[in-house]
């Protein structure tokens, strides 16, 4: 009996060291081992024990039924058949060809592979166990071959087909068949399985796709070229309709950088010309999105530049109603706010409040830029902004938000712009202009001392901060600085 014991013990402590073996090879390849697999480890160690414990010689005969003793051996056998195999498949195959490797085995081969390897296997056994004649097993009739193999043609079409489909997409492509688009999610033994834009599953027979012309939207990289038409008036000039196209697609999220947009003539029109704007998208999933949001932002620039969207045939233009008083006295009561704006009389506040216009731009678009020549002020109604200066360690200098205003220095002198500043957020912005600007210091131009003034205080405060990010600079008196500013503001528009 105590041989027995010793037996089934270092049977029991062989099996428990080939599974933990097991379970470090696995962690190797960075992945847990399966949990059904565990069970079919325990279920073929157990059989094993209930064999050497049948086959032990102080376990009497006559208690052992042979057609136990051969069942016993039978599943054994055909579990560590299948443990085996499958450690190959989901080893070798899928942890070091398809992972490591980077080969494509399709999941139908994969499948093929282990079914004929296991019933190969199951043959084995049974030739070792029960001792039956392999050949007299394999070789069926062959009447009864040709009949199974005829009513099987249009499925093995399909799985011939299955596999070569793996190498035409994989799981997870996006391509267009039949007039339809959709993500691969499987290819089985007999269909393809797509899912379509409306999140809805279609299956196509194996054998019909491989028939029809098939596009694959993520080979061979998954970067795809859109584009969107639009018509812009012929009295815009067609190379700043196509730097504005260019620039708007720069700013939208999502669009790649490089290859950069580009924007073609296309057509004329009756209405007017056609222009194609070309960008690129990381991922053929986000097309749609992205031609959507590039068409939101060509509006809105457009919107801001002037450039007409002209009608079909003709052009129906309605002049906007001017501001009523509620909304002027709105917009008089924010101009108050601006220090330099507020030495100017409420009649010519009034004035200025009827020539402001409204401006919006989107995440990411760019109001002004650093070093361009501008002659425009900007005062946010809604959003945020971000002020950037290219010499800057930090290249997000300040961040502005409702109320604020900036753009001042080059309206009043007009000096390139000292910053960049970028809508953080959707922005409205009223913008005031020099043309706005001179009729009222015309009719008084003492008002340039009082503005030079004020200019004066707010740069001396700005001095501080702009020292952080650029090397100082000798300061200049104050008196100076508004003597100055004052005559570059009647020298920029003209008073004397």
């Amino acid at each position: 009996m105590s041989d027995l014991l010793i037996d089934l013990g270092e049977t029991i402590l062989m099996a428990l060291l080939v599974y933990a073996g097991t379970r470090t090879i696995f962690r190797r390849f960075g992945r847990p081992l399966p949990p059904y697999l565990s069970v079919i480890y325990a279920t073929t160690a157990l059989l094993v024990v209930v064999s050497r414990f049948l086959a032990h010689p102080s376990v009497p005969r006559m208690y052992v039924p042979p057609d136990l003793m051969i069942g016993v051996r039978v599943l054994f056998w055909t579990g560590a058949s299948f443990f085996v195999l499958k450690l190959l498949d989901l080893l070798l195959i899928e942890s070091f060809l398809i992972r490591k490797k980077a080969l494509h085995i399709p999941q139908l081969l994969r499948m093929l592979i282990f079914l004929s390897l296991f019933v190969t296997s199951l043959l084995f056994v049974l030739r070792l166990v029960l001792d039956i004649n392999l050949i007299a097993l394999i070789a069926l009739p062959t009447v009864a071959t040709a009949v199974v193999g005829f009513s099987l043609k249009d499925t093995l079409t399909r799985l011939f087909d299955g596999i070569a489909l793996g190498r035409v997409m994989r799981t997870g492509d996006w391509v267009g068949i039949l007039g339809r688009e959709g993500q691969v999610v499987q290819i089985d033994l007999s269909h393809l399985t797509l899912r379509t834009r409306e999140d809805d599953h279609l299956l196509i027979p194996n054998n019909s796709v491989s028939q029809q012309e098939i596009i694959n939207y993520s080979k061979p990289s998954t970067r795809h070229a859109c584009s969107v038409a639009v018509e812009a008036a012929y009295k815009d000039p067609p190379l700043k309709v196509q730097e504005v196209l260019q620039n708007v697609a720069r700013s939208v999220p999502g669009v790649m950088t490089y290859p950069a947009p580009k924007a073609f003539v296309e057509a004329y029109r009756e209405s007017g010309m056609q222009y194609r704007l070309k960008f690129w998208a990381e991922d053929y999933s986000e097309h749609l999105r992205l031609q959507s949001e590039v068409l939101s932002y060509i509006w809105y620039a457009f919107q801001r530049q002037g450039i007409e969207i002209p009608y079909p045939v003709r052009t129906i233009q309605i002049q906007p109603a001017t501001a009523g008083p509620e909304a002027r006295n709105d917009i008089v009561q924010k101009l108050r706010r601006v220090d330099f704006l507020s030495v100017l009389p409420d009649a010519d506040l009034e004035i200025l409040a009827g020539k402001v216009r409204r401006r919006s731009y989107l995440i990411g678009e760019r109001v002004i830029e650093e070093g361009e020549p501008g002659e425009e002020f900007f005062f946010i109604e809604r959003g945020t902004a971000r002020v950037r200066v290219k010499d800057s360690d930090d290249p997000k200098v300040a961040e502005l938000a409702a109320a604020d205003f900036f753009g001042e220095i080059s309206l009043l002198t007009g000096e390139p712009r000292s910053a960049t500043v970028v809508a953080a957020s959707e922005l409205q912005v009223l913008v005031i202009d020099k043309a706005c600007f001179q009729e009222i210091l015309f009719r008084n131009p003492s008002l340039a001392e009082a503005i030079g003034e004020t200019l004066s205080r707010r740069r001396a405060d700005l001095t501080v901060v702009r020292e952080k990010i650029r090397p100082a600079s000798a300061a200049e008196p104050a008196a100076k600085t508004r003597t100055n500013l004052a005559d570059r503001i009647k020298r920029f528009f003209g008073i004397r």
